[in-house]
């Protein structure tokens, strides 16, 4: 339940999934320069609108984690290479890529375009910090499925970044997913994937080497 308040107004909404934020009610309150918003939480307290509003804008200002993602934008030469299972010999793989600072340094969006084991390959993905949580977060799509994976972890020393996504793999079943990014220098950066299936170890499937184009 939540409860809006107006000078001479007082309506009470059943739930935030009712109303989409912004719409206007019956009596034609649309916005928060109308009117002083109080939430009611499970535990009784007030959220003051305006203090929510200012925090919010804190957290969307970019943090030392955001400068380090920044020294992957650009354009890159990628050199990889891809593992089928632990005992067989590595595919060798080529491509491009583009990565791009987006809303004010908050977020890194990359584009990926090469071949794998032969087939034509894209992908896209969206790298970032959260300031709230202070973890790193990003997704990956590519053209090898429709599913979208999603990453969650810290960086270990400063210039390496480590994340792990869980997975239900079609083949596999649950696995556990390990990428680790290296900042190299401002022109060079890796990554290492791994996965491990639900009960076994630990095998290392992937690795590229981005070299900065311009």
């Amino acid at each position: 339940m939540r409860t809006i308040i107006k000078p001479g107004l007082r309506c009470r909404v059943a739930s935030e999934a009712t109303r989409p934020y912004g719409s206007a009610d019956a009596e034609g309150i649309h916005n928060l320069e109308d009117f002083e918003m109080e939430r009611e939480t499970k535990k009784g307290a007030k959220v003051d609108v305006h203090k929510m509003m200012e925090t919010y804008e804190k957290l969307a200002k970019p943090a030392e984690q955001h400068k380090l993602l920044a020294k992957m934008a650009g354009s890159w030469k990628v050199t990889g290479q891809w593992w089928q299972d632990a005992d067989s010999a590595p595919n060798q793989s080529n491509g491009t890529a583009k990565h791009k600072v987006i809303f004010d340094g908050l977020f890194v969006q990359q584009e990926y375009t090469g071949d794998m084991m032969g087939n034509p390959f894209v992908g896209i993905g969206m790298v970032g910090f959260d300031n709230h949580t202070k973890k790193f977060q990003s997704i990956w799509m590519d053209s090898m499925g429709s599913s979208i994976m999603y990453f969650v972890g810290n960086t270990n020393n400063g210039n390496t970044i480590t994340m792990t996504a869980d997975f239900d793999d079609p083949m596999r079943g649950s696995v556990t997913w390990r990428s680790v990014t290296k900042i190299v220098s401002d022109d060079i950066h890796t990554v290492e994937m791994y996965v491990t299936p639900k009960n076994g170890s630990e095998e290392k499937m992937a690795e590229m080497t981005y070299n900065r184009v311009r």
